[in-house]
C-alpha cells in the first residue's frame, strides 16, 4: 500500500511521517487488498474561537470503487491523525460489510413467474 504524505505551509519530519504510516498500516491491514494508494494532507486551520488548529485529510484510492475521502480537525497534529485514521477505518469496515451482505441473488429469494396465460407462481430459493 503507497502512502503519500503532504502538508500546506509547514514541514512534515521523521516522527509524524512514521507515526501517519504506522497508523494507516495498522488500521487499514485488512483492507489492504481494495486499496491502490492513500494520500494524506495536514493543514493548519485558523479557528478564531480556538486558536489554530490542525486538519487530517485522508483520500483512499479503492480498486474499482469510489475513493473515501475523510477529513478531521484535532487540537495538534497527532490529534487530528488519529481521528482521521479511525474514520478511515471504521468507513471502510462498513463499506466492506456492505458489499459482502448484498447479494443480488438472495435479495430476489422470492419472486414472481408468470406463465403464458399471466397466472403467477410464487417461487422461493
Amino acid at each position: 500500500m503507497r502512502i503519500e504524505m503532504q502538508t500546506e505551509t509547514f514541514p512534515l519530519g521523521h516522527e509524524i511521517r512514521h507515526h501517519i504510516s504506522h497508523r494507516l498500516l495498522f488500521a487499514l491491514d485488512s483492507h489492504h487488498e481494495k486499496i491502490e494508494h492513500i494520500k494524506v494532507l495536514i493543514s493548519d486551520i485558523d479557528s478564531s474561537l480556538r486558536g489554530t488548529d490542525k486538519r487530517c485529510q485522508i483520500q483512499i484510492a479503492l480498486n474499482q470503487l469510489p475513493d473515501v475521502v475523510i477529513e478531521n480537525e484535532g487540537d495538534d497534529m497527532f490529534d487530528a491523525i488519529e481521528l482521521a485514521v479511525d474514520t478511515a477505518s471504521r468507513t471502510l469496515d462498513v463499506s466492506s460489510n456492505h458489499q459482502r451482505d448484498w447479494n443480488p441473488a438472495a435479495s430476489l429469494s422470492k419472486f414472481q413467474l408468470h406463465n403464458e396465460l399471466g397466472d403467477s407462481i410464487e417461487t422461493a430459493h
